[in-house]
């Protein structure tokens, strides 16, 4: 019976072993004095001994921070307490130091003392401790010496950490802040819509502007930038909040200029619109009158008298001319100039201007050249009469500036869903400085110079408004002394009609 039992307590020590020996914690027995009796095989490999090395050794040969004369107060301190968890450090055979997690437990039996203790290795787990550690203290100085506010929120959208300057933009202290969630001070956006945010901010960041609610109560623009970040074990949200109330301020102050000058263009407009009707109205009486007076109707006038009244209608005329010009511009300046679409030939209205101007060419002798292969078929839907004002400012404009026995050619041709339609003369042409200005409302290239072509310097001006509303383009190319060719494309079809 004696001898059963024996066997059974052999088996279960067998068994004990074996499970000591199987698990990856060290496991070290030592006796009152710290002499080891027992190490398995982890503690083994833990300190690189044998374990006949390690049996023949105590408790202070293994741990640096234990003399032989402190052992038995630590002894007698795991005694009292009855089990106690601490860090430490161990040294291996090699001399390597390393911090590790003691469990100690004390047992008495047959009046001896015994400790157990438990060692776990931690150098890991503080190596990540103290990356932490140095992350914190880096954000920490990054967030003091920022001049943007920083708050840290937890997944409920709650202040977890907040600079100085976070507290001071919304009047608050650091301990003040620390109790409130981004929904006390937010006065734009519902709660349900700023936890919606902070779900965002975990998956791919927010940026966005509202306006937040000071202690005091009167309200902040602000800027907020947010990101997730894990922060040890927990993901937070980081965001920069940047005052951005003088940059509002700026914005709507250029807001309200911008509204000024509109106003102030929109006021211009209308009043040279209405001007120039009331000045046309009685011009066209002075013009009336005078061409009765040249054709005789009221009876003969002297040579005096004749040079008199000519000088009167043309003059007259091209006043007329440059009212005009100054109350299409006005309309298209306000908005209000519309156009009418019509389907006609290319051809015809080509044609019927080249027939309205041949007088002004006939009087320099300038030649007017139709393109031959300018296809007679060829249509388009448009402004009729502004598709011919086009062709008749920029024609007229190249016989004023080509010399006597010039020459001026009109090409049209299909290109995909446009039509392109060029001008081309001998004149004086212009320099690649220049261009620029041409199109540009009351601009004219020799305004300091002899002013020797007479107009508003709207013409140009006029031509590409009509073109762009169109939704087409126009452009010039051009050499001093070797002519000019100014051309312009538009939809043969409009996008709406």
């Amino acid at each position: 019976m004696e001898e059963d039992q024996c066997r059974e307590n052999m088996e279960k020590m067998q068994l004990i072993s074996f499970s000591l020996d199987t698990i990856s914690d060290a496991v070290f027995w030592a006796r009152s004095d710290g002499q080891f009796f027992y190490a398995n095989k982890a503690a083994c490999s833990l300190l690189e001994y044998l374990q006949e090395e390690l049996l023949a050794m105590k408790v202070y040969d293994v741990d640096p921070t234990i003399s032989k004369e402190l052992w038995p107060e630590k002894f007698e301190m795991v005694k009292q307490k009855g089990s106690a968890t601490l860090e430490a450090t161990h040294r291996t055979k090699s001399g390597r130091v390393f911090p590790v997690e003691i469990t100690v437990n004390y047992m008495s039996y047959e009046g001896n003392e015994y400790s157990c203790t438990i060692v776990r290795d931690i150098t890991e787990r503080k190596k990540n401790e103290d990356a932490l550690k140095a992350e914190i203290t880096k954000r920490r100085i990054l967030t003091e010496q920022s001049a943007d506010g920083i708050v840290i929120l937890d997944q409920n959208s709650k202040v977890y950490e907040a600079n100085q300057r976070y507290a001071d933009m919304h009047g608050y202290t650091l301990e003040e802040t620390l109790k409130l969630h981004i929904w006390d001070w937010d006065a734009k956006y519902t709660r349900e819509q700023l936890m919606e945010m902070t779900r965002l901010a975990n998956s791919v960041g927010v940026i966005h502007e509202t306006k937040h609610r000071r202690k005091d109560g009167t309200l902040l623009d602000v800027e907020i930038s947010g990101n997730a970040s894990m922060f040890g074990d927990e993901k937070l949200i980081f965001c920069v909040c940047r005052d951005i109330s003088e940059r509002k301020q700026t914005e709507e102050a250029l807001i309200a200029a911008k509204q000024a000058a509109e106003d102030t263009t929109q006021s211009k407009t209308e009043f040279l619109a209405t001007m120039s009707h009331e000045l046309r109205t009685p011009l066209n009486s002075i013009i009336g009158f005078s061409d009765l007076m040249l054709q005789k109707i009221p009876g003969e006038l002297n040579e005096k008298q004749n040079n008199y009244m000519d000088h009167i209608s043309k003059s007259s005329k091209h006043l007329l001319q440059l009212i005009n010009d100054i109350l299409d511009f006005s309309k298209v300046e306000a908005g209000k100039m519309e156009l009418h679409y019509e389907t006609f030939y290319v051809s015809d209205a080509v044609e019927e201007v080249r027939m309205l101007i041949a007088p002004l060419a006939a009087k320099k002798d300038i030649t007017i050249d139709m393109d031959t292969k300018i296809d007679p078929d060829l249509s388009i839907n448009a402004d009729r009469t502004k598709f011919r004002q086009i062709l008749y400012n920029l024609t007229g404009n190249a016989i004023k500036f080509t010399p006597t026995k010039g020459f001026i050619k009109i090409g049209v041709k299909r290109s995909e869903d446009m039509i392109e339609v060029s001008i081309k003369d001998n004149g004086i042409g212009i320099a690649q400085e220049n261009t620029a200005k041409l199109f540009q409302p009351f601009k004219q290239l020799d305004q300091y110079n002899t002013r020797e072509h007479e107009g508003t310097g709207l013409g140009l001006a006029i031509v590409k408004k009509y073109i762009e509303l169109h939704d087409g383009n126009i452009w010039v190319q051009s050499k001093p002394g070797e002519g000019s060719t100014f051309a312009f494309v538009i939809p043969v079809e409009p996008e709406n009609t």
